[in-house]
């Protein structure tokens, strides 16, 4: 997959295809900087830092990243809080202080659910091709005390599931949802009958993440 970095003498933007989840967030609030008919694609000179840097980070799957070149003080750092949205119908959207296994440090990570994207563990919009929909679990865990700071290791298993260690708060979108887990595995097969958590299932179906 293709790795692009693109800059001026302020910043240089980055777009790492394989991480790409086509949230196309870049496309619709700057399309003078961000264009696939465009040469180059990317054009940061069409907007000001501090707009590139919002709609960077709005890329929930860290396909897009900055490094500031005059002011470093301005480079992304994580968020406060580690935190997973659940779609229902899609992937697993990560913000926090991650480091994932074969990756290096991340902030931002969309992870497959569906088990089909082309690539793993990284979601590639697969699942709306295939219709996938897992509705999530009617369970709510008190969160008010629970401390989900610190780094957050992810470990994903050959043939199986992603293994996390740290503290993780889980929302489904409605924020009606939600789990606490210092540690767990999380499902991406597309099979668990526990989503977003595994129970298995992998195996019978003979789940290949190659």
């Amino acid at each position: 997959m293709k790795k692009y970095t693109y800059g001026n003498d302020a910043i240089e933007v980055t777009f790492e295809e394989r991480k790409c989840c086509h949230a196309a967030h870049c496309f619709k609030e700057l399309p003078n900087v961000f264009d696939g008919d465009l040469e180059p694609p990317i054009q940061p000179e069409n907007a000001s830092i501090e707009e590139i840097i919002r709609v960077i980070e709005l890329c929930p799957s860290s396909a897009l990243t900055y490094h500031c070149l005059k002011d470093s003080s301005s480079n992304e750092t994580p968020p406060q809080h580690n935190e997973a949205l659940i779609f229902k119908k899609g992937p697993l959207m990560l913000r926090g202080d991650f480091e994932l296994q074969g990756e290096g440090p991340m902030t931002r990570i969309a992870l497959c659910r569906c088990g089909e994207s082309k690539n793993k563990p990284f979601c590639d919009a697969s699942h709306r091709k295939i219709g996938f929909n897992a509705p999530a679990l009617e369970e709510f865990d008190e969160v008010s005390d629970f401390p989900n700071t610190g780094k957050i290791k992810l470990t994903p298993i050959e043939n199986g599931p992603i293994a996390f260690s740290g503290n993780l708060t889980f929302h489904s979108t409605d924020k009606k949802v939600q789990y606490c887990r210092e540690k767990g595995a999380l499902c991406r097969c597309g099979a668990s009958d526990i989503k977003p958590f595994c129970d298995g299932k992998h195996r019978s179906i003979n789940f290949k993440t190659q």
